[in-house]
C-alpha cells in the first residue's frame, strides 16, 4: 500500500483531509476506536497516533510520515488490544454551541456540596474569620472583602442561584479556547476541571488556558492526556484525596463512562 498517504499526518504534520482519513482508517483497523467517519478531528487523530506508537513500543512523536516505521506498523495490522481512553464515540458538536448538561451540574454540585456557613476548603471546618481557602455554598471561594457578607450563612436557594451565575465563567472559557469538536461528556469534564483549576491566570501561567490538557485537546501537544489530567491534585502544596477523586471522576465523564461521584 505504498503511497497511501502523500504527506505527513499528526503533530505538526501537513494534515490534508484525505491523508487524515487514511490514517484514521488504519488506526481504526488496529483497534484505535472512534476516528472513522467524515468528520476529521486532528487533535483526536494525534492522540490516536500516540496511543498506537506507545503500544507498539516506538518513539511517540504523534506523527505519521510516508514510509515511516509508524505507517509500516499500521499497515501490518499487528495490534490486538483496544485503546479506548483517548476519545469516546458519541456525537460531536462545536464547543461554542454547547452548554453544561444537567448531569454535569448534578455531579459538580455533589462534589462541591452545599455548605451553609463559611468553611476552610483544606480542613472542611467552619470558620469565623477569613483564610486563604474560605469557601461557602457550592464551592464559592470567598475574597476577604466578601467574607463579612456571608458570616451569617447562605440559603441553599441562594447558593444554587449563585452557582448558576458563576458557572458561566467556566463554561465560556471552554467554548472559547477549545478548537475541536467535543462530545457532551468531554465538554462537561472540561468545564468541571476548569471550575476547579480556574480558567486563566496569565501572571502565574496557570488555569485551563495555560494547561497541557488544552494543548493536547487542540492537537498542540503529544503528551499523555490522562497523565496531564491527573496532575491537578494539589491544594496549597499538598496532594488531596478529594482532588484525586474529582480528577478520576472527570476522566470517566470525559470518556463517556458515566457521571458518578467517587
Amino acid at each position: 500500500m505504498s503511497g497511501l498517504i502523500k504527506s505527513s499526518v499528526g503533530f505538526h504534520g501537513v494534515n490534508t483531509h484525505s491523508d487524515l482519513k487514511a490514517v484514521n482508517m488504519l488506526l481504526a483497523r488496529n483497534g484505535i476506536e472512534g476516528l472513522e467517519g467524515e468528520f476529521v478531528n486532528t487533535g483526536n487523530s494525534i492522540r490516536g497516533i500516540v496511543a498506537f506508537q506507545n503500544r507498539s513500543f516506538i518513539p511517540a512523536d504523534g506523527l505519521v510520515k510516508p514510509d515511516s516505521l509508524t505507517l509500516k506498523l499500521l499497515l501490518k495490522k499487528n495490534s490486538v488490544s483496544l485503546y479506548r481512553n483517548y476519545d469516546n464515540v458519541s456525537v460531536r458538536y462545536e464547543p461554542q454551541l454547547m452548554d453544561l448538561s444537567s448531569e454535569g451540574v448534578w455531579l459538580m454540585k455533589n462534589y462541591e456540596m452545599y455548605k451553609q456557613y463559611p468553611y476552610d476548603d483544606q480542613t472542611g471546618r467552619r470558620i469565623t474569620s477569613h483564610c486563604k481557602g474560605a469557601t461557602i455554598g457550592y464551592g464559592h471561594l470567598l475574597s476577604r472583602d466578601e467574607f463579612p457578607k456571608y458570616t451569617g450563612g447562605i440559603s441553599e436557594f441562594e447558593a444554587t442561584r449563585f452557582f448558576n451565575i458563576k458557572i458561566e465563567d467556566f463554561i465560556k472559557p471552554v467554548r472559547s479556547y477549545v478548537k475541536t469538536k467535543l462530545t457532551q461528556g468531554e465538554f462537561d469534564a472540561l468545564v468541571m476541571l476548569t471550575y476547579n483549576i480556574g480558567p486563566r491566570n496569565d501572571k502565574t501561567q496557570s488555569g485551563f488556558y495555560h494547561s497541557e490538557i488544552l494543548k493536547i485537546i487542540n492537537g498542540e501537544s503529544v503528551a499523555d492526556l490522562e497523565k496531564a489530567w491527573g496532575t491537578y491534585v494539589f491544594s496549597q502544596g499538598h496532594i488531596m484525596q478529594g482532588l484525586m477523586n474529582r480528577r478520576q471522576s472527570e476522566w470517566k465523564v470525559f470518556n463517556n463512562n458515566g457521571y458518578a461521584k467517587l
